[in-house]
């Protein structure tokens, strides 16, 4: 009898989703760090530029929705 193919937990958070906006197809993907969070957002299916950000904490215990839309995962 064959093994069942094991699932291997990514070891890096990864969320991602997409969404039409104006038309246009737009992919958002998170990966979570220890210490960071890198944000990639494209509509071209290419990373264009990086660019670091810092936000007070306080400002992150709001936390966001997404607008309901079209979702493709």
């Amino acid at each position: 009898m064959a093994a069942s193919p094991r699932r291997v937990e990514a070891p890096i958070p990864i969320r991602q989703c997409a969404r039409m906006i104006d038309s246009v197809h737009t992919e958002v993907m998170t990966h979570g760090y220890s210490d960071r969070t890198l944000v990639l957002i494209t509509q071209t299916g290419k990373i264009g530029s990086l660019t670091q950000v810092t936000v007070p904490l306080a400002s992150l215990e709001q936390g966001f929705e997404l607008a309901p839309g079209s979702e493709e995962d």
